[in-house]
């Protein structure tokens, strides 16, 4: 249990403090490459710490199922971006790719559906009411984190006139703040009271 803690705790911090190295990685003029270390560090770690996997049967890839929901994804999430400086949803920048992407995703849902289990993502597995809640929570947790990381800095630039640099140093204690509360997370989750109050949570 501690070394799960541990490893969540390392993971926290190198999510949490993502905000502070692209600051840094932009005032030296060097962003976009303040991942490598972190890359070759996790791949010697992998290599070193990992059991090697028997080879398996590998499964046909669902190609319909691939050009459906890839590009459905895609075209909504341009869709969304657009709306900064149009004129709404009334905009044929919004709406057209908006309107393309949520075709795709309910016409995947209906191949998945009728297709099983082979399908790119098993929908039928949200039908466990687990899987469908944990799935529930982790939208919202990260719609509640990472939309403020999206959100903030076009607030700051488009509507306080701050520069890019300006932004990104705004969004400093954002990230030392999910430092700070993502290592203590995982610290206290796994105690009594944690663990209490994750089972009033599934009786509510």
């Amino acid at each position: 249990m501690r070394d799960r803690q541990f490893a969540e705790s390392v993971y926290a911090q190198v999510v949490g403090s993502s905000a502070v190295r692209r600051c840094s990685a932009r005032l030296r003029g060097r962003e976009g490459r303040e991942w490598l270390p972190f890359c070759v560090v996790g791949a010697w770690l992998a290599a070193r710490n990992l059991p090697k996997d028997e080879p398996a049967p590998r499964p046909r890839l669902d190609v319909v199922g691939m050009l459906l929901l890839s590009p459905g994804i895609a075209a909504a999430i341009y869709g969304l971006t657009q709306l900064t400086g149009s004129d709404g949803l009334t905009s044929p920048k919004v709406w057209l790719p908006l309107t393309v992407g949520l075709a795709l995703l309910l016409g995947y849902l209906g191949w998945a559906l009728r297709r099983g289990p082979d399908v790119l993502v098993n929908i039928r597995l949200f039908r466990h009411p687990a899987l469908a809640s944990s799935s529930v929570l982790v939208f919202l947790s990260g719609a509640a984190l990472y939309g403020t990381m999206l959100l903030l800095p076009l607030f700051w630039q488009q509507v306080r006139g701050e520069p890019a640099l300006g932004a990104a140093l705004l969004l400093i204690p954002q990230g030392v703040g999910t430092l700070i509360s993502r290592t203590l997370a995982g610290r206290y989750k796994d105690s009594p009271a944690g663990v209490q109050a994750v089972r009033e949570a599934e009786r509510l």
